[in-house]
């Protein structure tokens, strides 16, 4: 099992928990995205010190998603590696500390692919690979490319 992912069972990372096939995205949306909402709520809040109002404004969350997260009823599932929560604490101070919206955007997205990185799923890693090469206006520079000639 990946390291990554020590709260998760290989089964449901492969999507093959409770008898339903379920898609990396449905695996990142119901667990993974609530971990890494946890982690930079829970820096800004007590590493930080903002409030839990700030903090949910930051973040586009409501106030109860904060609380939660804080108190763990929510994205206790997953647990984060060192080396991963190292870029989650600095998300988290870039994001406390920008005006810009999409910073936010951003960053999750930027943890949520290091994290889906390590999934086990031969699928998903091929999927992040071409979708790394995918520049900002959607066309494909390496993997498309190559098939099309």
């Amino acid at each position: 099992m990946s390291k990554s992912f020590k709260g998760l069972s290989t089964r449901l990372l492969a999507g093959l928990e409770g008898g339903a096939l379920k898609t990396p995205c449905e695996v990142a949306t119901w667990y993974i995205l609530p971990a890494i909402r946890r982690e930079p709520t829970r820096v800004m809040v007590r590493e930080l010190s903002l409030s839990q109002r700030k903090a949910a404004d930051k973040l586009g969350l409501t106030h109860a998603a904060v609380s939660q997260y804080l108190k763990g009823k929510r994205g206790r599932s997953v647990e984060i590696r060192k080396e991963i929560m190292e870029k989650i604490r600095g998300a988290a101070r870039e994001i406390a500390t920008s005006k810009d919206p999409e910073v936010v955007t951003e960053k999750i997205c930027q943890i949520c692919r290091a994290l889906r990185a390590s999934m086990p799923c031969s699928y998903e890693k091929r999927s992040l690979h071409e979708a790394d090469n995918v520049n900002r206006k959607g066309v494909t520079s390496t993997y498309d490319s190559n098939r099309t000639r």
